[in-house]
């Protein structure tokens, strides 16, 4: 998420960023998680022809389960952030 992050700031202005778009944040980063998962393609910020997910040994069981549970996160809405620990 935090290359994602890096991605967004560097794409998008400063006033783009507020308490009231988090949400939209939120689900354009799981939206471009599970892409990176499906394509297994996920350029490091720095170095963007480094593929972060390259090395990952992702397997297809852990690949299917992690697609569903951000498609479940995803169609949660906002209320997917209730799923923190931290929040709860």
């Amino acid at each position: 998420m935090k290359t994602y992050v890096q991605w967004q700031a560097e794409n998008n202005t400063q006033n783009e960023f507020n308490a009231r778009s988090l949400f939209d944040c939120l689900y354009d980063g799981l939206s471009e998680l599970t892409t990176a998962i499906v394509t297994k393609q996920l350029p490091y910020y720095m170095i963007p022809e480094r593929n972060l997910m390259a090395a990952s040994g992702l397997q297809a069981k852990q690949q299917s389960k992690w697609i569903s549970d951000i498609t479940d996160m995803m169609a949660d809405g906002p209320w997917a952030i209730l799923r923190l620990p931290k929040i709860r």
